[in-house]
């Protein structure tokens, strides 16, 4: 086993969905965005769905998450590289972005902006 293969076994590869009963596996990478909103964490997949998550912290999240596939745009949503349609500066220091299967725009917050670009560039 080399360093990358022990290292990537380290991150969180699958989330369990309780919905109405049963349980549900959702593979990371079909995540293309995790989102905080109210106080509940969102899980938004490849087909557009919205999944609510047990997890209660963000940060607690993030740090569970492959680092070269899921930034945190700002402080409510973590996005997966793979979801990225295009990008486009929305004010001098943010940028917005557009990510598959979702209606919302998302705004990086100006203190990430440079680290999404050189994120990007990885």
């Amino acid at each position: 086993m080399t360093h990358s293969d022990v290292s990537s076994t380290n991150f969180k590869q699958r989330i369990i969905i309780k919905q109405q009963g049963s349980n549900q596996v959702l593979n990371i990478e079909n995540v293309y965005c995790f989102r905080a909103a109210n106080g509940t964490i969102l899980a938004g997949d490849d087909q557009g769905q919205f999944h609510i998550l047990s997890e209660t912290n963000l940060s607690e999240l993030e740090a569970q998450l492959d680092p070269n596939v899921f930034f945190r745009v700002n402080r409510a949503d973590i996005i997966n590289i793979n979801s990225i349609i295009k990008f486009e500066n929305y004010t001098k220091e943010t940028l917005a972005l557009y990510l598959k299967g979702f209606v919302d725009i998302l705004i990086t917050s100006k203190t990430r902006t440079a680290n999404f670009r050189k994120w990007l560039e990885m």
